[in-house]
């Protein structure tokens, strides 16, 4: 059974250079940021918690961060920095969330088998098998789909 490191990797490979070349310029395979001014772009990559999905399928979220609503507002959590004092908000906290949909991969065999309908018809999960044989075919797929909501909102 393949694990995070495996599927990091394929990440790093396949989606990392993509991300680097339409503007994120911080890449941390599962969590990575843009700075377009006024706005920080979020894309960030998280496990599937096991319910009916094999254990390492993933989902991905995008986020809009805008810097010029006040984080100083009571309760609210601070949003982290980096070392050269720039914003990293995670992907919860910003102000417009959304999650990426499966682009051109049929995953209707995995889907099939779900007893829930409500599970079975769910299009936001990429499914990994657990020896990895179509982790690369995930990871591409999640690809065109990034270019597919980048090019929604740009």
């Amino acid at each position: 059974m393949i694990g995070s490191p495996e599927v990091n990797k394929i990440i790093r490979k396949i989606l990392s250079p993509v991300l680097r070349g339409n503007g994120f310029d911080k890449v941390k395979t599962r969590n990575n940021w843009a700075d377009r001014d006024p706005c920080i772009w979020v894309l960030n990559i998280r496990a599937v918690k096991p319910h009916s999905f094999p254990s390492v399928s993933v989902s991905v979220w995008l986020g809009i961060y805008y810097k010029f609503i006040s984080p100083d507002i009571p309760g609210r959590l601070l949003v982290d920095t980096d070392k050269d004092g720039k914003l990293i908000p995670k992907e919860w906290m910003c102000h417009i969330r959304n999650h990426l949909v499966l682009a051109e991969l049929d995953q209707s065999k995995y889907t099939k088998s779900l007893r829930s309908s409500a599970e079975a018809n769910r299009n936001d999960i990429w499914w990994i098998e657990p020896d990895g044989s179509n982790l690369e075919d995930v990871i591409h797929d999640i690809k065109i789909a990034f270019f597919n909501s980048r090019n929604s909102v740009v």
